[in-house]
């Protein structure tokens, strides 16, 4: 790099703000263009983490894998026939 060269000058300037869009109006320009939001639904969803036994860990696999269910579909079975079994 040879000194010959000007100093490279940076202008640091400040982010514009952006529009705020009130909800519904971004619901209307959503329903008009047919682009979903990229914000999350109301239907969130989470990871879960349990710590368990080994031998039980392997039934519920081997049972949601049986009827080919995913983790979280096959809990939501169980959950819901234990609560409408109490």
């Amino acid at each position: 790099m040879t000194k010959d060269r000007p100093p490279i000058a940076f202008a640091i300037r400040p982010k514009p703000e952006k529009a705020k869009v009130a909800e519904p109006a971004r619901k209307k320009i959503e329903a008009r263009s047919q682009f979903p939001s990229r914000e999350p639904d109301q239907e969130q969803h989470v990871q879960l983490n349990i710590r368990l036994e080994g031998h039980v860990s392997d039934r519920f696999r081997a049972a949601a894998k049986a009827d080919r269910y995913s983790y979280g579909a096959f809990l939501k079975i169980l959950l819901d026939h234990y609560e409408n079994s109490q």
